[in-house]
């Protein structure tokens, strides 16, 4: 397979020409529907024109679900597929890239856009990236941005020979032969210090101690010049809000360094980018100046010249343009039989619950059944959802199921009317945004399900209520609830640790 140029061609035969499993990304920024997107669900006759912008919306989101099933067959097992959408549209795309990764591996960051605030309701300015990661081994590295100047002042406010530093405590959790003293002062009660004596005399040789000019404690000082930065987590609010610079006037074109952080995050050097809808060229660009190989492609014409302008710039010739049928033959473009049904119809993993009969799936360490008594099973749902939501954070991420019998994993539901369902949610939410460290909303997903009878129709107001707790994105990081429990997951539920068995886990995961 060609690297390193550009292809002329519509998205899908491009795509199709594409070896399986060669990309470590694939980038996809679509055009967007231009009209409002259609109301589903009215209770009223659609006009002629709202008909056929429902059709063409509809046939919109068909083409972009054979989009992200090619895009998924490009990837490598260590690859990522990144959606890059607008809000209006955000929510479809979550639920068809939901369908087909799994939700639990299909992440959301929101970018901060250029935009006029409106006094009448509120702005939407921002744009959003799916990250949908084919395995666990998908390649993922942390990105940080620099301190700004008040960070900065906060973190490192004291000043030496060496440059700007901060200080760090040096004491720890009580260890035997650690509690020597320091210019007289001891460590605090049920604490020691964190290094040997021998090694607190060679720190303090390197002028690496800092000593509090009211109590004479020790801190070890922590550099400016040695600290990375400040992770960029899943708000990006500190990239170029235009294209200073870099403009081409292209409809559309993104940042350069909004593709750098992508491509940054997602690849290593030596890998392959695939970029299907090019547009002014920036993907290339920004995975040349990474060392990164590159494809990319697009239908228009003014795209692939604005493209090989800018690339001439940064490579030692133009490079070269291929038409579809030069650039190979299809490959596995049928690897994946049928379609997302634009991601609104079908359940996100087939889960059919008939009253009274077994469910699919087990009772294993990632799934959890819970069957609900008595007569307030928003409370019932809420003091179980923290515990069990921090267990699966700490182990292997998971499911539960409430409405589900644990004896022969019957299907019995709970009994929820359309307030009840909010009051679920809201109970869920509540409690697991007191998670500490906190996790984003986005995180977790709650469904309903709906309880089948004998027929196959929904029993009226019955559901199995599901709440999904993906892999933790950071596996070292020990999660608690609101009122600083820790629990971890087992085959047989979830354990609360006691307070050996949390030392133990902590010394576990920072060894990691």
């Amino acid at each position: 397979m060609r690297k390193d140029v550009l292809v002329q061609a519509d998205v899908l035969e491009f795509l199709a020409r594409l070896e399986s499993k060669g990309a470590a990304l694939v980038y996809l920024d679509p055009p967007w529907p231009t009209a409002s997107l259609p109301a589903y669900g009215l209770d009223k006759r659609l006009s002629a024109d709202e008909q056929e912008a429902t059709n063409k919306f509809q046939a919109y989101l068909d083409w972009l679900g054979s989009v992200l099933l090619q895009s998924k067959r490009v990837c490598s097992a260590r690859g990522t597929v990144v959606l890059h959408v607008p809000p209006p549209l955000g929510s479809y795309a979550r639920v068809m890239a939901n369908r087909l990764f799994g939700a639990d591996s299909v992440s959301e960051i929101i970018v901060a856009k250029p935009g006029v605030a409106s006094r009448q309701f509120v702005s939407e300015r921002h744009e959003s990236l799916l990250f949908c990661r084919l395995s666990l081994e998908t390649i993922y590295h942390e990105v940080y941005r620099p301190l700004t100047s008040s960070e900065m002042q906060e973190r490192f406010p004291h000043k030496d020979a060496r440059g700007r530093f901060g200080v760090r405590d040096m004491t720890g959790p009580f260890r035997e032969g650690l509690s020597y003293a320091v210019n007289g002062v001891l460590p605090p009660e049920g604490r020691s210090w964190r290094v040997t004596e021998a090694k607190f005399n060679a720190l303090n040789s390197e002028n690496r101690i800092y000593f509090s000019p009211q109590t004479q404690r020790p801190f070890m000082k922590a550099y400016e010049s040695e600290f990375p930065g400040v992770p960029v987590g899943t708000t990006w609010y500190d990239l170029p809000r235009g294209l200073f610079g870099e403009a081409t006037g292209y409809i559309g074109q993104q940042s350069l360094a909004l593709l750098e952080r992508v491509i940054a995050m997602t690849t290593s050097e030596g890998d392959l980018v695939v970029d299907p809808f090019v547009g002014a060229g920036s993907s290339p660009v920004a995975a040349i100046s990474l060392n990164r190989h590159w494809i990319g492609s697009d239908n228009a014409t003014e795209a692939i010249k604005i493209s090989r302008e800018r690339l001439a710039q940064v490579l030692p010739s133009l490079p070269d343009v291929l038409q579809v049928s030069d650039f190979g033959d299809v490959v596995d473009v049928n690897q994946h039989n049928g379609q997302l049904s634009n991601g609104l119809v079908e359940p996100e993993r087939g889960y059919v619950f008939t009253l009274n009969e077994p469910v699919s799936v087990e009772e294993t360490r990632h799934y959890e059944f819970k069957e609900v008594k008595g007569d307030n099973p928003v409370r019932a749902i809420r003091e179980a959802a923290d515990e069990y939501a921090v267990a699966y954070l700490n182990s292997e991420g998971g499911r539960i199921f409430w409405g589900i019998r644990d004896s022969g994993r019957l299907a019995i539901g709970v009994r929820l009317d359309s307030t009840g369902k909010d009051d679920v949610a809201k109970a869920i939410d509540g409690q697991l945004a007191n998670i500490q460290p906190s996790i984003s909303p986005s995180y977790w997903r709650i469904h309903f399900h709906p309880v089948l009878d004998q027929g196959g129709l929904p029993l009226a107001d019955l559901f199995v209520v599901e709440l999904v707790v993906p892999y933790p994105d950071t596996p070292t990081t020990l999660y608690a609830t609101g009122s600083g429990s820790v629990f971890v997951k087992s085959d047989s539920g979830k354990k609360k640790l006691n307070h050996v068995e949390l030392m133990g886990e902590v010394r576990r995961r920072s060894a990691l």
